[in-house]
């Protein structure tokens, strides 16, 4: 199977984990002035100055409780209210929608006393393929407000500047730290193999930089960046913003360091919120541990996060 055959296959695979309602890490809560922090949903990182991007999965932690609820996933699109009637809002959507609810897909406790509630911010973008049944337009501050359940205490409320990309890759723990969700693919047998079967193996023998002389594949996932993905398979394309760039580099790297690598696709992976990334590894990409990392033009928002990630020596 040529390099190009199998960005298109995986390009057309829908995505193998679906991470939008998983429940967060244990210290991801920070007290906030508001109550509430929001970051993204895969990185578990807060957007500098108050900011948060539409088009993806974002987390709410609360200080303090606003439903007794245990933990309860709601499958895409989600609800716009948990049992319990908790709802988040945004006054920020559009200007013919002056309060609009976002889809909600988990509610659950989270540490330090407070709920964790995953929610899905509209863009307007909508990935090209134009699904989205509620497109958010306004690219002003939008104030985000947790509507409690009954008896759990006021609304809490927040002003965020809107961002048009803040990247998180997802994670196979939901730590926002550990191994990339996602797998190494073969170019020539379109063998995938799990990067938790990549990181597990200290041989040196599996996922392999190169097979007979084609370069593989990492796919991972991400939230926040959908108006940099592609609407299908058809590669290249064009966005609003272009396209990431990913980095593979040596353990204890800053990230967005190290040797850049081929993005043979980003886009579409199967439904709104999240996208699917085909790296092509480089040819100078060495063997071993190393870590990724994904940039986006500066004025941007960029994640801090470098994410282990272990091949083996050319096959």
């Amino acid at each position: 199977m040529s390099p190009s055959r199998a960005a298109t296959l995986a390009a057309t695979l829908g995505a193998a984990v679906v991470c939008a309602v998983a429940a967060g890490p244990a210290d991801a809560v920070t007290a906030s002035p508001a109550g509430f922090t929001i970051v993204n949903a895969a990185s578990f990182e807060a957007g500098g100055a108050d900011s948060l991007a539409p088009g993806g999965f974002l987390t709410v932690f609360t200080d303090k409780a606003v439903t007794g609820e245990s933990a309860k996933t709601f499958p895409f699109p989600g609800t716009k209210s948990t049992p319990g009637g908790v709802r988040v809002s945004t006054d920020g959507c559009r200007a013919d929608l002056p309060t609009f609810d976002l889809d909600i897909l988990y509610v659950g406790p989270a540490a330090g006393g407070g709920t964790q509630l995953n929610v899905y911010y509209p863009n307007s973008y909508q990935g090209g393929r134009n699904l989205e049944p509620t497109p958010c337009t306004n690219t002003a501050p939008s104030t985000v407000t947790v509507h409690p359940s009954a008896g759990l205490g006021p609304d809490l409320r927040k002003t965020f500047q809107i961002i048009a990309v803040q990247p998180g890759i997802f994670t196979a723990d939901s730590s926002g730290t550990g191994v990339p969700a996602g797998y190494h693919q073969n170019a020539v047998t379109g063998e995938q193999t799990p990067l938790t079967t990549c990181n597990a193996d200290i041989t040196g023998r599996a996922c392999p930089v190169s097979t007979s002389g084609q370069q593989n594949f990492l796919v991972v996932f991400t939230t926040g960046a959908e108006m940099m993905g592609c609407p299908d398979n058809t590669v290249p394309c064009t966005t609003p913003f272009g396209q990431p760039t990913f980095f593979l580099g040596t353990p204890g790297s800053p990230p967005r360091t190290g040797i850049p690598q081929t993005t043979a696709f980003f886009g579409w992976a199967g439904f709104l919120g999240q996208e699917q990334a085909n790296i092509q590894l480089t040819p100078a990409t060495p063997p071993g541990l190393n870590v990724l990392s994904v940039q986006v033009p500066s004025y941007l928002g960029h994640s801090a996060r470098v994410l282990p990630v272990r091949l083996g020596t050319a096959a």
